[in-house]
């Protein structure tokens, strides 16, 4: 999955990041529909990022990255019938604030994502967004280490 370049002048909804799904295929076709129904709402969704290990760390993402929202997953069930929860954590807090559960055969899972995830995480995915525009403050001054003086060659 690619990064698709910002347009210069075009306005945004906001920043997201998409992590990949635990469990899924080699194909990707659960985060795939997610990100294709981000993108037709008129968000910046950014898949090439790895997961952060506290809410600490998805803060300072958030804050040096300009995201609102991380968006990972989980695919469980077999060949015939899968389930694919999504859960989505506000870059503000680095708290999760809302989830979706999406369950039915497999070959279908994709388009039930495409036709049915904006409408029920479209609001909070708004709201998030424009909390993460609002200013803020950092929490702790970036780090800075003291390496002593310079080693002069001769």
């Amino acid at each position: 999955m690619k990064d698709v370049p910002e347009k210069p002048g075009a306005r945004s909804r906001g920043k997201v990041a998409v992590f990949p799904f635990l469990g899924d295929d080699v194909y990707e076709q659960s985060r795939g529909a997610v990100v294709k129904a981000l993108r037709k709402q008129g968000l910046i969704v950014t898949a090439t990022l790895r997961p952060a290990d506290s809410p600490a760390m998805y803060r300072e993402m958030s804050y040096s990255s300009n995201l609102a929202v991380f968006i990972d997953g989980e695919v469980s069930g077999d060949e015939g019938h899968k389930t694919v929860q999504v859960r989505l954590r506000s870059g503000v807090s680095g708290q999760y604030f809302t989830n979706a559960k999406f369950t039915g055969a497999a070959h279908e899972i994709p388009e039930t994502i495409s036709r049915s995830f904006w409408t029920r995480v479209g609001p909070a995915t708004v709201r998030a967004c424009v909390s993460a525009s609002k200013p803020r403050k950092r929490e702790s001054k970036p780090m800075y280490i003291e390496a002593g003086t310079p080693i002069e060659s001769t």
